[in-house]
């Protein structure tokens, strides 16, 4: 097939006659570190219920140092003080403890670049059919997607050419990327998506102690070596639902209880089982494209919240997108069944107090990547205390009792209202 995916850090050049994705390990290093800083999903900015003061209650803890890091990725709020402890002293404990996990976070879950010292995520794409020891925050993220029977990690290929798709500048270059308009690129998706489907083809061993083994059949490797691929592995848009997760274990492992933590792409973790109230805006894209302010719901914590959009919320074209000319988006949620983009719905937003978001995402992520919703699966998972909200012809659908909602948007053109889901 005649397909070259773009240089993320140069120009576009002219396709070449192969699939030529990105062999440049230093690509993502200011990528990673930027992408999210646009204005994104806008759903995690939320009121907290108490005033703030200059020295107590709920204040922003930012990361003390640049670097490589996740920090610009994620909004941290802690109520200091709560505990009677000096708020001075706790916001110097929590600063450094954030700062140091925020860098380790970004180097154990890099797809794409090695770290001296660090087992991370390129450290098993560099050595396929070799038994690697990785970062334990890695093992446990890897042995838990590994559990639930998600491929979507093994999607690397694939990825690496929707990010290139999501970087076109204009409109000529997305043939080059997109499988919706090129049928050849269609067919390369599918042969791809599967080997990622297999685990004859691509998977992980855990002989344990830390210790992770990819295994990759000789057919894969030829097809990889073919295209110039050398990545085989990226969590790719999940991968903050598990750094969420490894930011959050850092600060309970050491006692602090009282926070929330939110990434700018739709993954928050709220510590705190005080009986706070945290607001959390709702969007929701008809089906002539537009997005309108559906509401907010109220929660209270300790709870996990995954936010999807398969649209950018936000006026400006997001990195993880890509807005065709006639209205539809092409986002990063990938199915592993061809290799093609789809959602059952433009957004879904699901949460629960018990484990983390990734766990939350897990349970829900085949509902969300399939072509229709499935309202009993919705139902079947608030059964098990995942709960979902969701937006339909002007009424947004919730499985919760106890869920709450505000500020529901009314215009001359559509009015929302909140609505218990049923089967």
């Amino acid at each position: 097939m005649n397909r070259t995916a773009r240089d993320r850090t140069g120009d576009h050049p002219a396709p070449v006659e192969r699939i030529e994705l990105n062999e440049d390990k230093l690509r993502l290093r200011f990528i990673l570190a930027v992408v999210f800083l646009a204005v994104g999903l806008g759903a995690l900015f939320y009121a907290l219920t108490r005033l703030l003061t200059p020295d107590t209650g709920w204040q922003e803890i930012q990361t003390s140092r640049g670097g490589y890091s996740v920090g610009s990725d994620f909004v941290f709020y802690y109520d200091l003080g709560a505990g009677g402890g000096s708020p001075t002293a706790e916001k110097k404990k929590l600063t450094v403890l954030y700062t140091q996990a925020a860098a380790e976070a970004y180097q154990i879950f890099d797809a794409h670049q090695r770290y001296e010292g660090v087992g991370n995520l390129a450290s098993l794409s560099d050595a396929p059919n070799e038994t690697v020891t990785v970062d334990p925050g890695l093992y446990r993220a890897l042995e838990k997607l590994e559990r639930s029977g998600r491929r979507e990690l093994y999607l690397a290929p694939v990825y690496e050419m929707y990010y290139s798709l999501f970087h076109c500048q204009e409109l000529s270059e997305t043939e080059d990327f997109d499988p919706f308009r090129n049928r050849d690129l269609a067919d390369w998706c599918r042969e791809a998506a599967a080997f990622a489907a297999d685990p004859e083809a691509v998977s992980l061993e855990f002989p344990g102690e830390d210790r992770v083994c990819l295994r990759v059949s000789e057919e894969y490797l030829a097809f990889l070596r073919e295209y110039g691929i050398t990545d085989f592995l990226d969590f790719f848009w999940m991968r903050n639902a598990f750094v969420t997760d490894y930011l959050a274990d850092a600060l309970t492992g050491a006692g602090f209880t009282r926070g929330c933590l939110s990434s700018r792409d739709g993954f928050v973790r709220d510590l705190d089982g005080s009986g706070t109230a945290f607001d959390l805006n709702l969007f929701h894209r008809t089906a002539d494209g537009k997005v309108y302010p559906a509401g907010v719901m109220t929660y209270r914590g300790p709870a996990s919240l995954v936010s999807l959009y398969a649209y950018p919320v936000a006026a400006e074209r997001n990195d993880w997108y890509y807005a065709m000319p006639d209205g539809t988006v092409r986002h990063p949620f990938v199915d592993v069944s061809d290799g093609l983009c789809r959602t059952s719905v433009p957004e879904l937003t699901a949460y629960s107090s018990e484990g983390g978001c990734a766990d939350v995402l897990l349970r829900v992520l085949g509902i969300f990547l399939s072509d229709t919703l499935d309202g009993d699966a919705l139902a079947d998972l608030a059964g098990q205390g995942v709960y979902t909200v969701r937006c339909e012809d002007g009424v947004i659908l919730h499985t919760d009792p106890a869920a709450e909602f505000s500020a529901l948007y009314a215009g001359d053109d559509v009015v929302f209202r909140a609505e218990q889901a049923g089967r």
